[in-house]
């Protein structure tokens, strides 16, 4: 029975911290998007893949068939839930058949325009992207393939997301207090909440923003005051904009950074 009660109380734990770490996660705003897989045949326009915007989508573009090299195209189609600037990030994984690998994709509106493009090679880091103005009520259409280095149509594994380009703010000033500061930025439209950054301008020396701590603002504030610091030492401070959209959370660059002093 002892034995028993120690499980029981484990358990009821357990699912506490559980309970815990999900109000934790949806207090910070975040709602992971799914990851998907492409589907064949989505060879043209009217065969793409529908997909949704905050989705990680994985594909390949095998070419060789019986032993013979052919093209492979994939097409996608996405419908904004809001209309601003999209952007695609897409990343080159992995080779089969040639070492010199390129992915493309290019983006199209229904019309058939060519709204940007983006490329990435397997040998580099960190993938290619492209930015495109959006409405919402379209449809926008992503077209991959891949090619070596002479533009011959060879194997590449891949994935890409797509979401929103969210422009950033500007600090506007860093006025120092009694061991705080208070930070003002220019307010930008449609934010659902702001992010404020700070370090001791002596840590970040050492750990550039690795350390810095975060603090979340309303999206209809425009001023902070961090308070609790060091007296008389100097701190960076940076501001970035977040958005909810449909779900997922998307965060501007970061501001410029600020020096300030506290008293």
């Amino acid at each position: 029975m002892k034995k028993a009660n120690q499980q029981f109380r484990s358990l009821h734990l357990l699912l506490i911290a559980m309970a815990f770490a999900l109000i934790a996660l949806l207090s910070m705003g975040h709602v992971y998007a799914a990851a998907i897989n492409e589907t064949e045949p989505n060879d043209n326009m009217t065969t793409a893949n529908t997909i949704i915007v905050g989705d990680t989508v994985y594909g390949s573009t095998p070419v060789k068939n019986m032993g013979i090299y052919d093209q492979n195209y994939d097409w996608f189609k996405f419908n904004p839930p809001v209309s601003g600037n999209a952007v695609v990030n897409i990343w080159a994984d992995a080779y089969t058949t040639k070492d010199i690998s390129e992915i493309h994709c290019y983006v199209y509106d229904s019309s058939n325009n060519r709204l940007g493009e983006a490329h990435d090679t397997v040998t580099t880091t960190g993938g290619g992207n492209v930015t495109f103005p959006v409405t919402y009520g379209n449809s926008y259409y992503l077209h991959i393939y891949a090619t070596d280095g002479t533009g011959i149509f060879t194997d590449v594994s891949y994935h890409y997301t797509v979401g929103y380009s969210i422009g950033r703010t500007t600090i506007k000033s860093a006025k120092p207090k009694k061991k705080a500061f208070t930070v003002s930025w220019n307010k930008k439209a449609k934010t659902s909440f702001y992010q404020v950054q700070y370090i001791k301008k002596s840590v970040f020396q050492d750990y550039s923003w690795s350390k810095a701590k975060v603090v979340n603002v309303s999206g209809k504030s425009k001023t902070k005051k961090v308070k609790g610091l060091a007296r008389k030492k100097k701190y960076y401070v940076r501001v970035r904009v977040a958005r909810n959209i449909a779900g997922v959370t998307y965060y501007s660059p970061w501001s410029p950074r600020k020096s300030v002093k506290t008293k």
